[in-house]
C-alpha cells in the first residue's frame, strides 16, 4: 500500500497500479483499496477496470459525479496533472 501511495504521489501510475493490485490480491478487504484502484484506472483511461472496481466501492462514482469532477478539474488550472485528469475524465465519461 505504501509503495502504491508513494508511486501515486510522484505520478508513477503504472507502479501504483501494480502495487494496489497486489494489495487487493493479498488483502481483498483492505480499507479503500477499491477506491484507489478505481482512481488509478480512471486516470489511466481503462474503462473496463474502472467499472470493475467502481462497482466494488462503498459509494461508486456515477456519470453525474464524473461531470462535476471534470468541471472542478477545468477550474483548477492548466498544469500537466490537471490536463491528465481532465483527459482521463473525458475518456471515461465518453465511454460510459
Amino acid at each position: 500500500h505504501e509503495v502504491g501511495m508513494n508511486s501515486l504521489e510522484i505520478g508513477q501510475l503504472g507502479y501504483a497500479k501494480v502495487a494496489f493490485e497486489r494489495v487487493k490480491e493479498l488483502e481483498p478487504d483492505f480499507e479503500g483499496i477499491n477506491e484507489k484502484l478505481t482512481s488509478i484506472y480512471m486516470l489511466l483511461g481503462d474503462k473496463e477496470n474502472f467499472t470493475k472496481y467502481n462497482k466494488l466501492c462503498k459509494t461508486p462514482i456515477d456519470a453525474e459525479e464524473l461531470e462535476k469532477l471534470q468541471e472542478m478539474a477545468q477550474q483548477e488550472g492548466e498544469s500537466d496533472v490537471y490536463k491528465q485528469v481532465i483527459s482521463a475524465l473525458k475518456s471515461i465519461f465518453n465511454l460510459l
